[in-house]
């Protein structure tokens, strides 16, 4: 709080191997600029410092090391179930930071329910406690507050409400004093020092072992999916194979009048690639896979296709022009030196229980022995 607005000051840390880099300071009066800003990849630690934080410093002469007794000397008449604490404790004195646990706990959930992962909290200017190794002045401060240091611990604190900008050097990273605290909470959630006492260790604990399970699954997931994407990349990349050499065999068959022994161990490593590409897939066999199977098997040896081609393009693909299709279509081409086996062969096809019609758009001779030939086969809908 700051002339009673509330005020955001974000400190980004960033560990590299060797040192830690400020990434990002921006003081903020809006909630939704923090969302803005911060990925829900990032885990979040928040300093509750406003006017429902009640902090006093009592001397350790008074009390027992007991943080009961420390809490019931600093507030005598509160009841500490409703509360949580913060307690920073040298030889000295007690810096004790208190606040209501719904207020706290709703600042919390307000963070959590716009998907960021809150690991950590602390009240007033507690979390100061991280930075103060590294700071070598006697008195700083922080947005709030004028810190007195005596043998490196908090012998004093005065909260005030308008406080000039000052740079601290720590080890090596320039701070300013409205950051001080944010800085410090960043810092403790990487280096972990856990010097203050606390009450709310459980919700804590709570809000990190959150944010590691939503971390694992992310990466899980992560992971899930681009196993899936290099399998099914794998699985296109065997199948492209397998339909590039059966198409090469068939060009060859054309030129050099292949063997009937040629053809069957084709027809072998078709259903060989097909049988991996099940097993890859999990009998997810794709639908021009079937087909082109279910047409191939049925080939009589005295047909050579040269196009097999399903659910062919409308037209060329042009840029910012979306792709047509020719739904439940497959074009085949070839040439055929056996008419009857020819007519025999589509005879067969449309007894399939998949064929609607088969359409016969072009026969021709090529010679007295030869003949080319180009078909349309009308799939079944599944709708």
């Amino acid at each position: 709080m700051k002339n009673d607005k509330c005020m955001f000051y974000c400190t980004i840390l960033k560990r590299t191997k060797k040192e830690i880099v400020i990434l990002q300071s921006f003081l903020s009066e809006s909630y939704e600029t923090i969302l803005e800003k911060i990925k829900t990849s990032w885990p979040v630690v928040i300093i509750i410092n406003d006017a429902q934080v009640l902090t006093k410093i009592i001397g350790n002469k008074r009390v027992q090391i007991d943080d009961k007794n420390i809490i019931s000397s600093g507030f005598p008449n509160i009841d500490i179930s409703n509360f949580y604490y913060e307690i920073i404790s040298s030889e000295d004195t007690n810096l004790i930071s208190i606040c209501r646990k719904s207020h706290v706990d709703e600042i919390i959930q307000r963070y959590i329910s716009n998907k960021l992962n809150v690991i950590d909290f602390s009240l007033g200017n507690s979390k100061i406690s991280s930075a103060i190794e590294f700071i070598e002045e006697p008195n700083f401060y922080t947005s709030n507050a004028m810190i007195e240091l005596s043998n490196q611990t908090i012998s004093s604190i005065k909260i005030i409400n308008d406080i000039d900008v000052h740079n601290y050097d720590i080890n090596g990273l320039e701070v300013s004093s409205n950051y001080l605290l944010s800085f410090s909470g960043a810092l403790d959630a990487i280096l972990n020092f856990g010097t203050t006492k606390i009450n709310f260790i459980d919700k804590k604990t709570e809000l990190l072992s959150t944010f590691k399970n939503t971390r694992f699954f992310n990466q899980f997931l992560k992971i899930g999916l681009i196993t899936i994407l290099a399998l099914l990349l794998c699985n296109f990349l065997f199948f492209n194979f397998y339909f590039e050499k059966v198409k090469g065999l068939q060009e060859t068959a054309q030129l050099n009048h292949i063997t009937k022994s040629d053809i069957i161990t084709l027809k072998t490593e078709v259903e060989k690639s097909q049988q991996l590409a099940d097993d890859i897939l999990k009998n997810n066999v794709s639908k021009s896979s079937f087909f082109v199977n279910q047409i191939v098997k049925t080939l009589p040896q005295s047909i050579i296709l040269s196009e097999l081609n399903y659910q062919p393009l409308q037209a060329r693909v042009k840029k910012e022009k979306p792709i047509s299709i020719s739904d439940d279509i497959i074009v085949i081409s070839g040439t055929s030196n056996d008419s009857d086996l020819y007519s025999l062969w589509i005879s067969n096809l449309e007894k399939n229980d998949w064929v609607q019609n088969i359409e016969v758009t072009d026969y021709s001779d090529i010679s007295k022995d030869l003949s080319r030939f180009n078909l349309k086969i009308q799939l079944k809908s599944e709708n």
